[in-house]
């Protein structure tokens, strides 16, 4: 068995300075947030490897001697640090046996340190007989890639380096050769080849990999791109079954199809493991967790309930309705004086219906969970809110004016586009047609590869149509958020040396003042504009990023996955300033909370009575495999039924064929 080297830590006072670890938790990929929460430079400007300092108030005896039985976690005074940083101090870590977990908190405070040190056993006093397995964010900023792999290796060379030096005719025996055979047989009567390689492409297949992709042989994973290779880190957790599985942001690298299957497998497949998600995607988590660790002062905090069950009893959701209610009065206000003075019985009619509104709003439930009931004074129950996450919000500037009278400022015609100039290629976009009106909200919607990013591409004018036009007013403006506009910055530069770069005129123009004010607008610090990007977290690289993107006043928006790498509380911020948005919105994202609030609405923030304050509803579309682009006019909820009824049907499939 491979063990990993021993590795010295600092101790704080009155516990041992010498940790030395078993190493029977493993990590599949480094976390990035190691680097997202904390980055320092190192020589020559690389970032330093962080130290990272973690222990509790187990002892080592304490923790080599748990009961083997017992994969329950339930560590006091829980202690981890960063470069001298503070995340977690005197916390209490407890994970019971066979719960999924939700965890939250804002960017940068440490979540993914926390699962790094469960995942590498840096933890002092986590017990040795639980398998705990790590799957990290696939982007690495901070040198940290392959520092497990590293450790292994070491440990691997030094037995290897042993057993060499050893005198082949005295250390081998009888009884030695014995032992190593009886553990061979013995390790390969459990195994069950077929069944194995069945559950391995059932897996595989449930994560996006095609018939053609299982049955290639000698490519290499270094070879596939950076969500596919999460994709089989991603897989082989799945397919080893760890005691406790620790998934940070599963479904940032996944379509739709794929979060589908995950959180049905997570649903069915995990009975007696305990899984602990960070995740930004509000829908996939309150799918499939059962409780909700808060991750906030420095403390662990726990919810006997799910993310939206946890969020409704919070002062920040109770903030969000009494903004709504002052909204809803003020409608009816101008409600009634119109009615008045025009004589409007409709008018009336629609003050009821806001006012039996009004009445339904509020808390629904007691922090017990049960519902208010009316006393007999006719009153409600006086509940205690718990503080919410705060998050800085987010204003986005408003679109620069100009006089268009045309209702298509930004137009495909007939537009199609391969990759490889050959004139026998396929089309990767087909004969696509799409007008973007001002105020328009457009959803793109379709599994990976199908051409989505291709087509922002497109409109963006970052790729020339192979066929058709791209046709657009002259003096439209476009913000362009892509997949890849945050790893196209140069991290040695701060927020204003990149604002700089890109809008010289303009940031000489307006001063160090606009342009902090700019980046204030998104929830930028002071502090933080002035730092390297690379020692900021990934929330705040994504907000610096929104900010260069919009500093110009865009009239279009295009987001391609915008939401990755966010925080919940920053996601809903986003949210709220893209409803307010006057411009236009074309938008891609696996997340279904994010494009019900953004493209179709918010039913009960945007139902408004007054013509005035009403605004197109969004359109949805597919792009098909065949790069066509196809109106989805059911709605959000059905498409993500029809992709539960396809991934059901081909579960369906495998089970009734395991050895296809």
């Amino acid at each position: 068995m491979i063990r990993a080297s021993d590795r010295w830590q600092p101790s704080p006072p009155g516990k041992s300075r010498t940790v030395k670890s078993k190493k029977k938790h493993t990590s599949a990929a480094v976390s990035s947030s190691t680097s997202a929460d904390i980055s320092v430079p190192g020589p020559a400007g690389e970032p330093a490897e962080p130290e990272i300092v973690a222990y509790s108030q187990q002892s080592r005896f304490h923790r080599e001697t748990f009961d083997a039985g017992d994969i329950d976690i339930d560590l006091k005074g829980v202690h981890v640090s960063v470069n001298n940083r503070d995340l977690l101090v005197d916390a209490h870590l407890r994970l019971k046996a066979g719960v999924r977990y939700g965890m939250v908190g804002q960017n940068g405070v440490g979540k993914s340190v926390l699962m790094s040190v469960l995942g590498n056993d840096t933890l002092v006093g986590l017990p040795q007989n639980v398998r705990i397995l790590h799957i990290a964010q696939l982007e690495d900023r901070s040198g940290q890639r392959g520092h497990t792999a590293r450790q292994a290796l070491v440990a691997a060379e030094v037995a290897l380096a042993e057993l060499r030096a050893q005198d082949p005719q005295t250390h081998i025996t009888a009884s030695l050769a014995h032992a190593v055979m009886a553990e061979v047989f013995g390790a390969y009567e459990t195994l069950d080849v077929e069944a194995d390689e069945a559950r391995a492409k059932a897996i595989l297949r449930g994560l996006g990999f095609s018939e053609e992709d299982l049955l290639r042989e000698g490519r290499e994973i270094g070879a596939l791109s950076g969500g596919w290779r999460m994709r089989v880190m991603l897989a082989k957790a799945l397919f080893i079954k760890p005691d406790i599985l620790l998934l940070d942001e599963p479904t940032n690298h996944l379509d739709l199809p794929a979060i589908v299957w995950l959180q049905s497998y997570l649903e069915n497949e995990t009975e007696n493991q305990t899984v602990v998600i960070v995740s930004h995607d509000r829908n996939f988590l309150d799918a499939v967790t059962d409780e909700t660790i808060i991750f906030r002062d420095k403390r662990l905090v726990y919810h006997a309930g799910n993310y939206k069950d946890w969020e409704e009893t919070t002062e920040e959701q109770r903030k969000r309705k009494s903004r709504l209610k002052e909204e809803i009065n003020a409608s009816i206000q101008r409600n009634v004086q119109h009615a008045k003075s025009t004589g409007d019985d409709k008018r009336l009619g629609q003050v009821a219906s806001r006012k039996k509104k009004l009445e339904r709003m509020g808390m629904e439930r007691l922090e017990d969970g049960k519902r208010f009931k009316e006393s007999y004074h006719g009153s409600r129950a006086e509940i205690v809110v718990e503080q919410g996450i705060k998050t800085q919000p987010i204003h986005l500037p408003p679109p620069e004016p100009f006089n268009f009278p045309g209702g298509s400022f930004l137009q495909l015609s007939e537009v199609s586009f391969r990759y490889d100039p050959k004139p026998s290629a396929p089309m990767v976009i087909n004969k696509v047609s799409l007008d973007v009106a001002p105020y328009a909200r457009i959803g793109l919607l379709g599994p990976n590869g199908c051409g989505k990013s291709t087509l922002m591409n497109l409109l963006a004018s970052a790729l020339s149509p192979t066929l058709g036009e791209v046709k657009k007013h002259h003096r439209l403006r476009i913000g362009y958020f892509s997949q890849h506009t945050v790893d196209q910055l140069d991290p040695t530069l701060s927020a204003l040396q990149l604002l700089a770069r890109a809008y010289p005129e303009a940031v000489a123009a307006g001063g160090a003042g606009e342009a902090r004010a700019h980046f204030g607008a998104v929830g930028l610090g002071a502090d933080a504009v002035a730092r390297p990007l690379r020692t900021l977290s990934g929330g705040q690289r994504n907000r610096a990023a929104l900010a260069l993107v919009t500093f110009h006043r865009p009239h279009v928006l295009l987001l391609d996955e915008i939401t990755n790498h966010l925080d919940m509380g920053t996601v809903e911020s986003l949210v709220e300033a893209l409803c307010a948005f006057t411009g236009a919105l074309v938008v891609v994202s696996h997340d279904v909370w994010f494009l019900q609030q953004v493209v179709e609405g918010d039913a009960e923030a945007s139902d408004s009575d007054d013509e005035d304050e009403q605004r197109p509803r969004g359109v949805l579309y597919t792009v098909t495999k065949k790069g066509e682009l196809k109106l989805w006019d059911k709605g959000l909820e059905a498409y993500v039924a029809k992709i539960q009824r396809l991934s059901a049907g081909k579960s369906l499939q495998v089970a009734r064929n395991p050895k296809s």
